[in-house]
């Protein structure tokens, strides 16, 4: 039997400048589901803002306006989380059972990521529980094609939430939705007004696709090419391939070939995942990684037989398929 995991959850809210992330949060902190949480506001630049406009509840929302947060894995973030968990250790401030970090508009979501993971301290008593990023209806294709850190936002993304679909025409809003698909097949998308989201979607950002047969499902969806009208070029030269490993392939194989692609083209990785059984394995292993750092490795106990393994889905920027390829099986 498993113990029970009592860290403290900590759920991201991300988008780009505009979106409607403090919108979004000021609905949520009204929730009794929310009355314990503790928030974390990063803000870009040497005057904070966006704290004041979160109504104040019985937690003050922390100001984190030193930076983006998500810039540095150590600093003012693993000093913040620190600090709050002692402040509520020693009954300084109320005790918290959930975190909430809403981060800048211009953040790469993946640092808090890894910060989390790689924290001894942190680690022990927080874990990650999802990325949520809100793309904005009106503005979000071009900022899509426009902007890196918009484009990073949505593909890491466990759940994403078109905002001000009121403002957009029915066109529009399918298309935003077809690229969104096409970035981030296995992230639930749905519409949201004035904020008016269901505090339980924050329950749904599990980052483990283990937790339920059909998570795992969507999870490992394929990424096909959706026909766009008009232009309809990766967005910011982002591309999905599919990679099958060969059939005398053992672990150490495995990550010795992600850590040669991590070597070569770092910088040309937003994601990959995938399931992967090897011969005598009773129990397949799910593999995800962001950036190129690779999660801990998880035995799935319960895996539908309908879903293909061994295969491992890539979603990558200015990279093409036969680089990716020849990296990945050492064919250089």
């Amino acid at each position: 039997m498993s113990t029970p995991d009592r860290r403290i959850p900590v759920s991201l809210i991300s988008g780009f400048l505009g979106a409607g992330k403090t919108t979004l949060l000021n609905h949520w902190l009204q929730q009794p589901e929310l009355a314990g949480a503790a928030v974390l506001i990063n803000e870009y630049g040497p005057v904070g803002v966006d704290h004041h406009l979160v109504r104040q509840l019985d937690h003050q929302p922390v100001l984190l306006a030193s930076g983006c947060i998500c810039c540095t894995l150590q600093g003012p973030l693993v000093e913040s989380l620190q600090s709050l968990f002692l402040q509520a250790l020693r009954r300084q401030i109320p005790r918290f059972d959930r975190l909430i970090i809403e981060t800048t508009g211009l953040a790469d979501p993946a640092g808090v990521m890894f910060t989390l993971r790689q924290s001894p301290f942190l680690a022990e008593r927080y874990r990650y529980a999802g990325l949520l990023t809100v793309v904005d209806g009106q503005h979000g294709l071009a900022e899509l094609e426009r902007e890196p850190e918009a484009l990073k936002q949505a593909a890491l993304a466990d759940a994403l939430l078109i905002s001000k679909p009121d403002l957009c025409t029915a066109d529009g809003l399918r298309v935003l939705q077809q690229r969104l698909a096409q970035l981030n097949p296995g992230a639930s998308c749905q519409t949201v007004t004035h904020g008016q989201a269901e505090v339980a979607l924050l329950a749904e950002l599990c980052p483990d696709p283990s937790g339920s047969p059909l998570r795992l499902k969507r999870w490992l969806q394929p990424v096909a090419p959706i026909p766009l009208q008009g232009d309809a070029r990766p967005a910011h030269g982002v591309n999905s391939v599919c990679l099958t490993l060969p059939a005398h392939w053992g672990l150490a194989d495995l990550l010795a070939a992600l850590e040669r692609v991590q070597a070569r083209h770092g910088e040309a990785l937003l994601r990959m995942k995938g399931l992967v059984r090897f011969a005598g394995d009773t129990q397949p292993l799910v593999l995800q990684a962001v950036h190129g750092t690779l999660y801990p490795l998880a035995r799935l106990a319960d895996c539908p037989p309908d879903l293909a393994d061994n295969q491992l889905v890539f979603l990558i920027r200015h990279l093409s398929q036969a680089q990716l390829a020849a990296s990945f099986f050492d064919s250089e």
